[in-house]
């Protein structure tokens, strides 16, 4: 028999559970040698030695029948449980976008969406499936420098600090410090800034011209499991000119599909300089890395999650 119908069984019998202190409902399916299938659940007394588990409950039945040569047991329970994805079939809305096997494999095929449905009895799950397939190893971020794109916070800097187009493209910005006691600016897209796909990393380069230097540089991000991590960047002198590989496997984990896409939530810049210096910095671009890539797609991923 499949340990999947098994399960089933198993689940079957905890529906008989009687559990009325933990509310922890088990139910047991036990397999002898001639395919017979022996069911048992968990009964609870107010006198703890007196309750019985389910999978005791199975034993002492098939054995008080007669049965023997035991060759599985599936044991079901708790409140909420986790399902092993395998144990579902699994279906996919558009094949053309996305395709997943018996085992709740997923194959991304083509930038697109569709929803993958798993079914085990009487139990659905439904995961929407966004696809992103690079087309190249290193991809710019379409960042502008304009003042309706970032809001900025000020902290002993002067209120005339602006954002101005940057050649080509990237972040700009000239600022004057107000005051040497930790001056910062800190900006924050007003559009959620999302990095394309699976990025293994996030490269920039940051220049420097004036007479104020950059004590250090926090990007935040946001997961989408709701973790924020900060990265912080090394010191530019000023006139200087420093290039930057943030790692995100030494951020997170990122063998966990469930954290993408990761989100942008803002780039704090910490100075460091006299009253009345200035300075305009750059970063010409923000580049996503993806090392992995593939001309034939993505890589597979094991759908595991049912948001």
């Amino acid at each position: 028999m499949d340990i999947e119908l098994l399960i089933e069984e198993a689940m079957k019998a905890r529906e008989m559970a009687y559990a009325p202190y933990s509310e922890f409902r088990v139910g047991a399916a036990l397999l002898d040698g001639d395919g017979t299938i022996h069911y048992g659940c968990n009964i609870e007394n107010a006198s703890y030695g007196a309750c019985n588990c389910a999978e005791r409950t199975a034993i002492f039945k098939a054995v008080s029948e007669g049965a023997g040569d035991f060759r599985a047991i599936a044991i079901v329970g708790g409140k909420e449980m986790p399902i092993e994805p395998r144990a579902l079939t699994w279906t996919s809305s558009d094949e053309s976008v996305l395709t997943v096997n018996e085992e709740g494999l997923v194959n991304g095929l083509k930038n697109g969406s569709a929803t993958l449905t798993g079914t085990l009895g009487d139990i659905v799950r439904t995961i929407d499936v966004t696809v992103e397939c690079p087309q190249k190893e290193l991809i710019p971020i379409g960042i502008e420098s304009i003042p309706e794109a970032w809001t900025m916070t000020r902290s002993n800097v002067k209120s005339d600090a602006s954002l101005p187009m940057a050649n080509g493209g990237g972040l700009s910005i000239n600022f004057t410090l107000s005051s040497s006691r930790g001056p910062a600016l800190t900006l924050k897209p007003v559009e959620p800034l999302y990095l394309f796909s699976l990025p293994d990393e996030l490269r920039l380069k940051l220049t420097l011209n004036g007479d104020v230097s950059v004590s250090n540089t926090v990007i935040s991000f946001t997961f989408a499991d709701g973790k924020r991590v900060n990265a912080t960047l090394d010191a530019v002198d000023s006139n200087g000119v420093k290039d930057y590989v943030i790692d995100f496997s030494a951020l997170v984990d990122t063998t966990n599909i469930g954290i993408y896409p990761i989100k942008i939530s803002s780039v704090r810049f910490g100075f460091s300089g006299k009253a009345g210096a200035s300075s305009h910095l750059e970063i010409p671009s923000f580049t996503v890395h993806y090392k992995n890539y593939d001309e034939a797609g993505i890589e597979a991923v094991i759908a595991d999650d049912d948001t």
